[in-house]
């Protein structure tokens, strides 16, 4: 986290959800993840400012990825994602949205990605459990 201190990132807001580590790096940082999820295949997505300023940093922009997570309603007809967009703030055009109090968004069509991994989910239903058997 020291690391990331010294590149404008707040310790205790730092603008990500998640942080993996890659021993190989020269800085040991692998990736930053923020982390979104949608009941449905949400055509537009909201990241905070703090979030947009750290994938926008430029030391920080190949380490910064985005995961929207889709499709997660039990009632809807598709499949769930993930799609991983490295680098979301060079991959979008995005426009900031203002509202009347103190907290800025940015609104990302997220279906404008060019690249970005995919990965389809499968669904588990949960079973009654253990067959009993009858002695």
């Amino acid at each position: 986290m020291e690391t990331l201190r010294l590149q404008g990132v707040a310790v205790d807001v730092p603008g990500f959800d998640i942080l993996t580590l890659d021993a190989g790096a020269e800085d040991g940082i692998g990736r930053l993840i923020e982390l979104k999820s949608s009941g449905v295949s949400a055509r537009t997505q909201a990241m905070t400012w703090n979030e947009w300023k750290t994938a926008s940093t430029a030391s920080l922009r190949a380490k910064f990825y985005l995961y929207l997570v889709g499709n997660l309603r039990a009632d809807i007809d598709a499949a769930p994602y993930v799609r991983a967009i490295r680098d979301p703030f060079g991959e979008l055009m995005a426009t900031e949205q203002k509202d009347r109090s103190v907290r800025r968004t940015i609104q990302l069509d997220v279906h404008a990605f060019r690249q970005a991994e995919y990965q389809k989910l499968t669904v588990r239903k949960e079973t009654d459990g253990p067959e009993s058997s009858t002695g």
